[in-house]
This record gives structure tokens, sequence and C-alpha cells, in this order.
């Protein structure tokens, strides 16, 4: 690891996904901004983070939960 960057590799376990996949989505703009530099790929810790917090779902029952807009599909969801 490079100071508050990784590489390919360390990213690709960081997710559990191989490094085909951040290969394939980099020119499909999926995943973080990325640096590259003289011919390497390197992530900035930052851009990791500001992506997976982007990609934070809050699941529709929870709100429902949460406001009191409870519907039928989610009554089996709701904690006793």
């Amino acid at each position: 690891m490079v100071a508050g960057r990784l590489h390919q590799k360390e990213l690709a376990s960081r997710w559990s996904i191989s490094e085909a996949t951040l290969e394939r989505w980099r020119p499909e703009g999926i995943g973080p901004k990325y640096l590259k530099l003289n011919g390497r790929v390197l992530y900035r810790k930052t851009d990791i983070e500001t992506y997976e917090e982007s990609s934070i779902v809050t699941p529709v029952c929870d709100h429902h939960y949460r406001t009191g807009n409870q519907t039928d599909s989610c009554s089996s969801a709701r904690p006793d």
C-alpha cells in the first residue's frame, strides 16, 4: 500500500471482488475515482470511502417503520 492509496489488488481484497471486476468497471464509470500514474492504477482511500458512503441503501421498510407509514409489504419486517 502506498500511504493513503490502495492498489487494485488491495481494493479487490477489501471488497471481496476480483481484480478483473475493477478492471471492467473503470471504463464503464463504475466504482471510485482512481489515479493512473505511469500505467499503474491507484485508488485514494478518501475516494474509496466516498464511493462506499454513496452506495449505502436504506431499506424501504426501515424508512416506513421509522416514519410510521408501514405498509402491508413491510409488516413482516417490523420487529416485535
